[in-house]
């Protein structure tokens, strides 16, 4: 990274903890109001470089995903009943990702540094929070590659009402295909503390993913500076529901910054290399590289029954042939409901 785009990151982060650290600050008032607690939560996520404000587009250029999560209390489990486990959280995800190369305007295979390619995907998975603030996490994920993903479909359509630009590549797309994944991953903490009485933690994660959409390891750190609560009751993890009244939040507000460097060990991406078992993949496939770095910047809130969220993230180059690396935020907001008797 130039240094130029290196002060730029620096000046972006200096002014997400100048806005932030008073709010934070406030947020550490004594809390007298009584506590409410809900059993599920359905939010929304919300991927777009022109959040970045940068007037650019390309790469991952769009992503928009609902979830439902649901609590579940492990006493009430056969398999889950333990001392040891403090909640379980079951999570139900729909969502989309379009890529493009980084000049939209080129239609021809040979001027693209990547393909056009979309991503339609449904997901199931289950947290497990255990009471020294570790997370185990497995699930399954059913999609498709291809058109069947309507990534052009809809980009087309936003971009016509909105009078945007139309890209013209989608035609070179990589090919359809039906891609079946699994997933696992594992966080625990690195300062062994009550997290509730903090203002400042920090947990190590691995995760893997395995199929025909993507085969990856990623390594890495999540450093967060606030007002917390342990990650069984944290909006980080989607934990800010439960069954049990004895296991909810404690604060009426969770708030705080963080930042998630991490490493991508990359074995397989369909998205660049198209179908992992269909012969005619598409006009463009490009490979992969081995290693790709992510790191991670935002500001989270929470207060019932709201959860709300800014990220910006940086990604460097996937594929080979990538002419930059790529920037762009998140949005996500959340909303329990289903209150805890």
């Amino acid at each position: 990274m130039s240094h130029p785009k290196l002060r730029r990151e620096f000046i972006k982060i200096f002014l997400i903890i100048l806005f932030t650290t008073p709010i934070i600050c406030y947020s550490q008032q004594k809390e007298t109001n009584p506590k409410e607690y809900f059993k599920k939560e359905i939010s929304g996520i919300s991927d777009n470089d022109a959040y970045t404000l940068q007037v650019r587009d390309g790469y991952y250029t769009n992503g928009i995903y609902f979830k439902l999560s649901c609590a579940a209390d492990p006493l009430k489990s056969k398999r889950f009943n333990r001392p040891t486990i403090k909640k379980i959280v079951n999570g139900f995800e729909i969502g989309q990702a379009m890529y493009t190369p980084v000049d939209t305007s080129k239609v021809f295979p040979q001027d693209q540094d990547r393909p056009f390619a979309g991503y339609l995907a449904f997901t199931v998975d289950k947290k497990i929070f255990y009471g020294n603030n570790s997370i185990l996490e497995f699930g399954a994920t059913l999609g498709t590659i291809g058109p069947n993903s309507y990534a052009e479909n809809i980009q087309k359509w936003f971009h016509g009402i909105s009078g945007l630009y139309i890209n013209k590549g989608w035609p070179t797309q990589i090919k359809n295909e039906i891609n079946l994944n699994l997933k696992v991953s594992y966080s625990k903490p690195l300062i062994k503390s009550n997290y509730e009485e903090r203002f400042f933690n920090m947990d190590g994660f691995i995760k893997a993913q395995v199929g025909n959409a993507v085969t990856n390891a990623r390594l890495g750190a999540l450093i967060r500076i606030g007002k917390m609560e342990n990650n069984w009751n944290s909006t980080h993890w989607k934990a800010a529901i439960t069954a049990n009244t004895n296991v909810g939040p404690v604060h009426q507000v969770e708030l705080y910054f963080f930042n998630e460097p991490s490493i991508t060990f990359q074995v397989y991406n369909s998205m660049l290399q198209g179908g992992m078992f269909i012969k005619n993949k598409g006009p463009v496939v490009v490979d992969i590289k081995s290693l790709v770095f992510t790191n991670k910047i935002g500001v989270m809130a929470a207060e019932d029954p709201f959860t709300t969220s800014i990220i910006y993230i940086f990604r460097s180059k996937e594929a080979k042939t990538q002419i930059r690396n790529e920037n762009f935020c998140s949005i996500q907001i959340g909303y329990r409901f289903n209150k805890t008797k």
